[in-house]
């Protein structure tokens, strides 16, 4: 693997490049990669507003939630 090594800030004559070995990736890198490639995603159970706040983390804490909880903020 190519890699660019810097050592020092200042001009791009400060970097340099260099072979590495090929990592092995780690577990939230394998994870990730089946994300992007769709053979996996995440499972929104349920979204509250942040009004609503309080209810989503009862609804976390009784145990009710079978994938993830969303809290909207309204913003975006």
């Amino acid at each position: 693997m190519r890699t660019v090594i810097c050592r020092d800030f200042g001009p791009l004559s400060s970097l340099r490049v260099e072979e590495l070995p090929d990592l092995e990736p780690g577990p939230g890198e394998v994870v990730f990669e089946l994300v992007v490639d769709g053979r996996i995603n995440g499972a929104i159970d349920r979204t509250f507003g942040l009004a609503e706040a309080g209810d989503a983390l009862q609804y976390v804490k009784d145990g009710k939630a079978r994938g993830k909880v969303v809290i909207t903020t309204g913003l975006g």
